[in-house]
C-alpha cells in the first residue's frame, strides 16, 4: 500500500510539468483561454495557441479533472503541429504518467512513428490497446497509421483484435463494417453498414459513401452523402477526407463541395489543409478566379506559408 502512495505522489509531481499552480481560479478565464487557444490551432498559430493552453492550465491545478487532461491533449497536439516534437512527447507522457491514458500512449505512438521511432511506436500502440480492449477506434487508428507508414500487413493483426470483440449492437456493426472494408472484404462491409443505418447509426452514411465513390458508383454514393450531411453529424475531418477521396478519383468539382461544407462547420479545426484542397482542386477545374479568391483569404489567414504566398502571385497573373 506504501509503494501505491508513493508512486501517487509521483505522478502528480510529473503531471505538474503540464499542470502548474496551485489554487482554483474562475473557470470563465480557464474557458475563454481554451476557446482561443483552440482558435489559434485553428489558424495556425501554434506558439500562440500553446500560451493559451498552459495559461488555461494555470487557472485550475490543485484538482486536476478532465478539462485539465482535456487541456493537455490540445497542448500536445499545438506542441506536435508547431514542430516541438520532444515537448509534445513530454505532454503525453506526463498525461500517461498520470491516468495511464489509451488515447495518450495512442498518439505518442503516432508522433514517435513520425519521428522515425519504429519500435517505441508499436511499443506506445501495444500499450494503448491493452489499456482499452474494447475501443474499435483505436484499433483502427492504429492501422491507418501503420497502414501510412508501408506496414499495413502488419498493421493488420490490430484489426483482427478488434474484430474479437463481442457485440452486435449498432456501432458493433458500423466498426466491424469499417474493419472488413480495410481488409478488403468490401460485400461483407456494405453488409454490416447496411445493417448499423437499420440500427440508425448514421455515420455508417460516410464509410458507405467512401466505399461507392471509390468504386465508381458516383451517383450511389452520393446518395449516402446526402444522408450524412442531413443526420447533422458531419465534422469537418471526415468531410475532407471525402473531399480528398474525390480528387485521388479526379472528381474535383464533387470535392469542392464537401471542402466548401466542411468549412460551414462551427468547428474547422484542419481549416488550413482544407483550403489548400479547395485551391488546388480549383486549379485541375481551371477556375483560377475562384482559386485565387480561396488563396487571398487563406494567405490571410496564414501570412507564414510562404508556398502560398508565391502561388498567390502566379495566380494574380492568370
Amino acid at each position: 500500500m506504501k509503494t501505491k502512495w508513493i508512486k501517487r505522489i509521483l505522478i502528480i509531481c510529473t503531471v505538474a510539468v503540464c499542470i502548474a499552480g496551485c489554487g482554483k481560479k474562475d473557470n470563465k478565464e480557464q474557458d475563454a483561454l481554451r476557446t482561443y487557444g483552440i482558435n489559434c490551432l485553428a489558424s495556425g498559430d501554434y506558439e500562440e495557441a500553446i500560451e493559451a493552453f498552459q495559461g488555461a492550465l494555470d487557472q485550475n491545478v490543485g484538482s486536476i479533472g478532465e478539462k485539465e487532461i482535456d487541456l493537455c491533449f490540445y497542448k500536445a497536439r499545438a506542441q506536435y503541429m508547431g514542430g516541438f516534437e520532444e515537448d509534445a512527447i513530454e505532454t503525453y507522457t506526463n498525461i500517461i504518467e498520470y491516468n495511464g491514458s489509451a488515447e495518450a500512449y495512442y498518439l505518442r505512438g503516432n508522433l514517435y512513428f513520425s519521428m522515425g521511432e519504429t519500435e517505441l511506436a508499436l511499443s506506445d500502440y501495444d500499450s494503448a490497446v491493452a489499456n482499452d480492449k474494447k475501443n474499435y477506434e483505436l484499433y483502427l487508428g492504429i492501422y491507418e497509421a501503420m497502414e501510412a507508414h508501408g506496414m499495413a500487413e502488419d498493421g493488420q493483426k490490430y484489426l483482427n483484435m478488434a474484430l474479437e470483440i463481442k457485440g452486435d449492437g449498432g456501432n458493433d456493426l458500423l466498426q466491424k463494417g469499417c474493419i472488413y472494408y480495410y481488409l478488403g472484404e468490401k460485400d461483407k462491409a456494405i453488409e454490416l453498414l447496411e445493417d448499423a443505418l437499420e440500427k440508425k447509426v448514421y455515420e455508417a452514411n460516410f464509410y458507405l459513401a467512401e466505399i461507392y465513390t471509390e468504386s465508381g458508383e458516383v451517383e450511389r454514393a452520393e446518395t449516402y452523402f446526402a444522408a450524412y450531411l442531413e443526420s447533422g453529424i458531419a465534422d469537418s475531418t471526415s468531410l475532407c477526407k471525402m473531399g480528398e477521396n474525390q480528387m485521388a478519383c479526379g472528381n474535383y468539382s464533387q470535392a469542392i463541395t464537401y471542402f466548401l461544407a466542411a468549412l460551414e462547420m462551427e468547428e474547422v479545426p484542419n481549416k488550413q489543409a482544407i483550403m489548400k484542397n479547395v485551391v488546388v482542386s480549383y486549379e485541375e477545374l481551371g477556375e483560377f478566379a475562384s482559386a485565387r479568391a480561396m488563396l487571398e483569404d487563406y494567405v490571410e489567414l496564414f501570412p507564414d506559408d510562404e508556398a502560398a504566398a508565391r502561388e498567390l502571385i502566379f495566380l494574380q497573373t492568370r
